[in-house]
């Protein structure tokens, strides 16, 4: 009888820790910083290696590292880029 007692609280405070840790983890503030266009990079003109787009109306950008470059497949040109 006294190891099931032992088993039943250490199940409870088991349990109460893991709820305790879901309840801490959930964050209600979970809103963007921006919205659509206001997150990419600003336009350049001075070749500032950055590179910003929407993809189904969430922003992708990589600042630095990425390579775009136009090649002729089929005798029609592509835009490539690759971060």
């Amino acid at each position: 009888m006294k190891n099931v007692l032992k088993l039943v609280t250490k199940t409870r405070i088991v349990l109460l820790i893991v709820v305790t840790v879901l309840c801490n983890a959930c964050d209600k503030n979970d809103e963007p910083r921006c919205l659509g266009v206001d997150c990419l990079p600003p336009a350049t003109q001075t070749g500032a290696n950055a590179f910003g787009f929407l993809l189904d109306g969430k922003p992708f950008y990589a600042n630095g590292g990425v390579t775009c470059f136009y090649q002729l497949v089929n005798e029609e040109y592509y835009f490539f880029c690759r971060t």
